[in-house]
Formats: C-alpha cells, structure tokens, sequence
C-alpha cells in the first residue's frame, strides 16, 4: 500500500521524473514526510531493488516524453543495503579527512554494487564532499545482505 501511495502522491502534483517519496513508518502504520523531485545519493537501492536504472529512465523520458515501462511493470526483489565510505576521521569529530589513497581494494561480487571515483594515488581534497564511495549490496533477505556485506 505504501508504493501505491506514494505513487498517487506524485500522479496528485502531476509529476513525471525521477524523485522520491519519504514516509515515517511505525509498527501500525505510516506518515507522509516529503518528497524530494529529484534523484538521491541512494537512488542505488531503489536501482539494485527494482532492476531499473532510473538514470537512463529519466534521460529516456525527457527524450520521449514516456517512461519505457510502466508502473505496474516495475516488481521489487530481495533486500538491498548500501553502505556509504567517508573520508572522515572518527578520532577527530568525524571531520573530513583528506589525503591520498595508498592502497584500494573494492568489493566486488555478484550483486554487489560500488559507486566510487576512488583510485590507488586518487587525493581527496578538502574542498570535496566526503562520501568517497557507496557499496550496495543486494540479497534474498535482510540476514543475508548483512552477511554479504560484512565478508565484502
């Protein structure tokens, strides 16, 4: 029901690009909060999530004036976890940490995502944002996403 609901939120403002709809959810029910018209840091979950690349969906829609799908096509599977790598430094308030990468390994695997510019002698600088790399992980269940993602 919350899919559907946010799906008549964004029909009721007319909207037709990529965006996301937020929402409180408690153990008996759940609140609209906001939506955001445009795509987010973690638009990989919802990508990994719904097998859709939805960079290419909206490009597609601006070109054609049409989704190449549609909404009753797009089915959920597994569970998704993304955890995001800052160059921060947790001993000093969790400021930004700059400097260059002496060594990189990224996970890699089925199912497993890594969204990065990070490269072996890559410098982070101080004036960049600190979120250096996103991995995403997508398993049949929560307990295995979490396993997966601690081995990766």
């Amino acid at each position: 029901q919350i899919c559907n609901d946010a799906v008549a939120v964004a029909r009721a403002a007319n909207y037709r690009s990529a965006g996301t709809i937020e929402f409180l959810v408690t153990a008996d029910d759940y609140y609209f909060i906001e939506m955001n018209a445009r795509i987010q840091a973690e638009h990989t979950v919802t990508e990994m999530r719904t097998d859709t690349d939805l960079l290419q969906t909206q490009l597609y829609l601006m070109q054609y004036n049409k989704l190449p799908f549609t909404q009753e096509a797009i089915r959920f599977s597994g569970h998704v976890i993304e955890a995001r790598i800052n160059a921060e430094n947790p001993e000093q308030g969790f400021q930004p940490s700059p400097g260059t990468v002496q060594a990189l390994h990224l996970p890699q695997g089925f199912n497993v995502r890594v969204d990065s510019l990070l490269y072996q002698g890559y410098t982070v600088s101080p004036h960049d944002d600190s979120l250096v790399a996103k991995v995403i992980i997508k398993a049949d269940n929560r307990s295995l996403a979490i396993s997966k993602l601690k081995v990766t």
